[in-house]
């Protein structure tokens, strides 16, 4: 599709383009409505955001569902709206979703696993790759640039009322794990710093303490390679949030 409208557009640059595509790319004309109809056989919709709803409604199908294939597709959903908030293009660690899905707390505040929850989390997982929502590579997943985007677009409401979405418990979840991969070695942290570096702006408006968390250990694990100024930089951002925070 790039290809194609580029060529129709010999004045714009890739570069342009790209920029262009910036903010809000599955708005932009280039990906909505790209071949007239006479150029297209079969009639489809040829809106890329048009394509992508044609699966999710797949997930918000119902219809004859047991309860169990409904908690599957409910954790279908709210995996991808939770994938359009970390890296794309970036191997997503299994662990992650699993903490957020199947690990829930008991009374006394300690970690308990839902093996039944990681099972259905499973299903779910191999339902978005069915309808091509996800990309996978051995046990960690990954999500399109596009794909993120549109999947953001399904949680609209969050800084309305972040306990509808899943971006909360994600930077909880991120806070958390990269404090624990911060007593180890800084291959350890590595698979978290493109999703942290991500999951921090967006949970900013709805996750505050959790956001400045994340820039602090970022600041720390490029405080630990050597990043002495990108260290800084991540350690004044955790700053600024926490005075904003005090009453």
């Amino acid at each position: 599709m790039a290809g194609r409208y580029l060529a129709q557009n010999p004045q714009l640059t890739p570069a342009a383009y790209l920029e262009k595509l910036a903010d809000n790319p599955l708005a932009h004309r280039a990906l909505k409505g790209w071949a007239a109809q006479a150029e297209n056989p079969t009639k489809h919709d040829t809106s890329v955001a048009a394509t992508f709803l044609l699966s999710w409604a797949q997930l918000a199908e119902q219809t004859g569902d047991s309860d169990e294939q409904k908690r599957i597709k409910s954790m279908a959903r709210e995996a991808f709206i939770t994938c359009g908030y970390l890296a794309p293009n970036q191997l997503i660690p299994l662990v992650l979703l699993q903490i957020l899905e199947a690990v829930k707390e008991d009374n006394e505040g300690k970690p308990v696993v839902d093996d039944e929850a990681l099972e259905l989390l499973n299903d779910a997982l191999r339902l978005l790759r069915r309808y091509g929502l996800l990309g996978s590579d051995g046990d960690s997943h990954k999500i399109h640039p596009l794909l993120a985007d549109f999947a953001r677009l399904q949680d609209a409401d969050a800084e309305r009322d972040p306990s509808s979405s899943p971006l909360p418990r994600l930077a909880d979840a991120l806070a958390r794990m990269s404090s624990e991969a911060l007593d180890g070695l800084p291959a350890d942290f590595a698979p978290l710093r493109p999703h942290m570096e991500r999951a921090a702006g967006y949970a900013e408006a709805v996750a505050p303490t959790d956001a400045a968390t994340l820039w602090n250990n970022l600041g720390s694990h490029l405080e630990d390679i050597g990043d002495y100024s990108g260290a800084l930089e991540h350690y004044q951002t955790a700053l600024q949030m926490r005075e904003a925070a005090l009453p």
